[in-house]
């Protein structure tokens, strides 16, 4: 069987969480190379895998699959069902309430870090820095949860 195929730009986050799901689950993938200045989200191939015209587009097989966390639920699911918590529904229960935190707490609040602190200078305009502090405050609320071990390792005391 052919290895899967991921579409898109491998700069973008989203192409780059699917790209990571596969690379952890040692799966061999082709990324097929789009190039979003020149509008290939937008050509009638691309949108008929995608018809929001986004990226990354996964084709495994017969199966089409966009949106990155959907695809990366695909891949572990298929390639390594551990990392999801299979075979405890206490375990796959909890991977579900990290990933929702990851989706509704994490990401909004890491977004905008991001684009202030990289992509601000790159554009050539100033970084926003109230942003910066309102959303590093949030992602310390979110720290304050995570559980034990997923964290950064502490040193020894």
């Amino acid at each position: 069987m052919a290895p899967p195929k991921v579409y898109g730009w491998a700069i973008s986050p989203f192409v780059s969480r699917a790209l990571l799901a596969l690379e952890e689950a040692g799966v061999d993938y082709e990324l097929v190379p789009m190039s979003r200045p020149d509008g290939d989200h937008r050509r009638p191939e691309h949108l008929a895998r995608n018809p929001f015209g986004q990226v990354p587009v996964l084709e495994d097989g017969d199966l089409t699959l966009f949106e990155s966390r959907a695809i990366a639920r695909h891949v572990f699911r298929k390639h390594k069902p551990e990392l999801l918590g299979a075979g405890s529904l206490e375990r796959s229960a909890m991977v579900d309430v990290w990933l929702e935190v990851e989706a509704h707490q994490l990401t909004p609040a890491a977004a905008p870090v991001v684009v202030e602190c990289v992509f601000a200078p790159f554009l050539g305009r100033a970084r926003n820095q109230a942003a910066v502090d309102e959303n590093l405050g949030k992602l310390r609320k979110v720290a304050e949860f995570m559980p034990v071990g997923a964290g950064p390792a502490k040193k020894d005391e």
